[in-house]
């Protein structure tokens, strides 16, 4: 698979699941389905597989496109099975209140979805003082495959 989407209508290879530390709720927020993780003092996560004809097997760069809505305060960011670790970080992404949708493009280094995370999740968005809402993500190959 070159691609793989999740949108709360449209799940094609990855799909969004709660965990002990990620509870989620799928709502209508401003115009749009979504599922939403509220953080609340703590941080708190929104878990997805990926389906395995998605991964080469070979660690990757891969392009990841959120689309969120720009809630009050907080921040959050993609931690994924890399090759490194179970849980590498991804770039920050801050929540700056503006009430409208915005589509922020990631790059994961050198990821390897192996199903390591907790409930064998492949990602997880990683909310920190925030009400995170989520109406897609898109996951695609990067350009660069490296050797190891």
């Amino acid at each position: 698979k070159a691609e793989v989407s999740w949108r709360p209508d449209e799940a094609d290879g990855l799909h969004p699941f709660p965990f002990a530390d990620g509870p989620i709720t799928f709502e209508e927020k401003s115009g749009r389905r979504a599922v939403v993780s509220k953080a609340e003092g703590e941080p708190r996560y929104i878990y997805f597989s990926v389906h395995d004809g998605f991964s080469t097997g070979e660690a990757e760069d891969v392009i990841a496109e959120v689309t969120y809505l720009d809630t009050a305060g907080g921040r959050f960011r993609i931690q994924y099975n890399g090759l490194s670790s179970a849980y590498a970080p991804g770039k920050w992404v801050r929540l700056e209140g503006s009430g409208k949708w915005k589509k922020v493009r990631l790059i994961l280094k050198d990821a390897r979805f192996a199903n390591q995370q907790n409930g064998s999740a492949d990602l997880r968005l990683a909310n920190d003082r925030a009400t995170l809402v989520v109406s897609q993500l898109v996951l695609r190959h990067g350009n660069a495959h490296r050797p190891r």
